[in-house]
């Protein structure tokens, strides 16, 4: 199922503040479906949108013997912070003036 652009920028950044509240261990990829299955309707939706992360530098994935997992990078951080633009396809949401945060 393919989901709108839109709803592909909403995704990319409610992914990145996931990751941030995991901090420096990440998230399980199956604990993100879960948190974001309003979003993501299907784990292929969901891996798309890491993979896309991923080539931009902002996330890692990797995985263990039973799990993979994803982790922001030092950019991705910065992203979700504020300290640097979000890069286009990214929906973060702006503040009450309409500059984004």
């Amino acid at each position: 199922m393919e989901i709108s652009q839109e709803l592909r920028a909403e995704l990319r950044w409610r992914i990145l503040q996931s990751l941030e509240a995991g901090g420096s261990i990440g998230c399980s990829i199956e604990v993100l479906a879960q948190m974001l299955r309003r979003f993501a309707p299907n784990r292929s939706t969901l891996l798309m949108q890491l993979y896309y992360l991923q080539e931009k530098g902002l996330l890692e994935i990797g995985e263990d013997k039973f799990t993979q997992f994803a982790k922001l990078t030092a950019g991705g951080i910065d992203v979700v912070e504020g300290a640097v633009p979000c890069p286009a396809g990214i929906g973060r949401p702006e503040d009450l003036d309409g500059t984004s945060i």
